[in-house]
């Protein structure tokens, strides 16, 4: 695409955006996605899909976070906590290496909570739960080695999963010594880009994805009154010019079980 066609006040900001999916200009084609008035459109990772997107494909978790991650003045900006561990209100299971020393670790820190609680009557206490990141490790690489004997406990899975969250969106260095862990657990990050001049949702339209890990990238992204835009997957969305109707905020559609996902709006890649 050439970016002369682009207001010379809008090419940096979208040069960033196609730069954190390390593409360049001439990746971007020049078509529209557009979703006629009252009809629906839906995207898929795999199978068919009338708008095929790219794959990208990767090992490396701060790549994954550059793809579909929030921005770290976006972080900064929603100070984020950092990632202290798992609440977890009942018994651990301590089936693996790392579960095993939570178990310990919760045990002590519950007898600290309760002592320094002591003078609260009724007060209700929560436990913190956070593995150790090398033990952790031990785990999965024990698992992978022996699938048929090994497993992974409870807390260690749930560590995993939100420590994995922590990293793609929010505070890096919380979960940084987790990296390694993810990784072998997870083995391969896959994402479906689709990457446009302009997506347009007309009039009550609704543009869907299916489940899996999706980015929509695009320069201007219009959306009609009565559209939106809905995923029953991760999604992120990624757009120089956003535009919608002023008194009705479309937004995103997700269900309940999707945990992280960009809002549509212009995420602050420049200050």
């Amino acid at each position: 695409m050439d970016l002369s066609a682009i207001p010379e006040e809008d090419r940096d900001d979208f040069r960033a955006r196609l730069a954190r999916l390390g593409v360049n200009p001439d990746a971007l084609d020049d078509e529209t996605i557009e979703v006629e008035a009252g009809k629906s459109l839906r995207l898929e990772m795999v199978g068919e899909s009338p708008v095929s997107p790219m794959i990208f494909e990767t090992r490396d978790l701060d790549t994954l976070r550059r793809w579909i991650g929030s921005p770290d003045k976006a972080v900064q900006s929603r100070r984020i906590q950092p990632f202290e561990g798992i609440i977890r209100a009942a018994n651990i299971d301590i089936g693996g290496l790392a579960g095993a020393a939570a178990a310990r670790t919760a045990t002590r820190r519950r007898a600290r909570t309760a002592r320094s609680a002591s003078a609260t009557s009724g007060a209700r206490l929560s436990e913190i739960t956070k593995v150790d990141a090398g033990a952790l490790k031990a785990s999965v690489d024990r698992v992978k080695a022996e699938p048929q004997q090994a497993r992974l406990s409870a807390i260690e899975v749930d560590t995993l999963r939100a420590a994995a969250r922590t990293y793609i969106h929010g505070d890096v260095a919380s979960v940084a010594e987790f990296k390694p862990a993810i990784e072998s657990f997870f083995e391969t990050f896959q994402v479906a880009v689709w990457l446009k001049t302009k997506i347009v949702v007309k009039r009550n339209s609704t543009l869907a994805l299916g489940t899996g890990v999706h980015n929509l990238t695009a320069y201007e992204i219009i959306i009609e009154s009565g559209g939106r835009i809905r995923s029953h997957g991760h999604l992120t969305v990624s757009a120089t010019k956003v535009r919608r109707p002023a008194l009705i905020n479309p937004g995103l559609s997700l269900p309940n079980h999707v945990l992280t996902v960009n809002p549509l709006n212009r995420d602050p890649l420049f200050p």
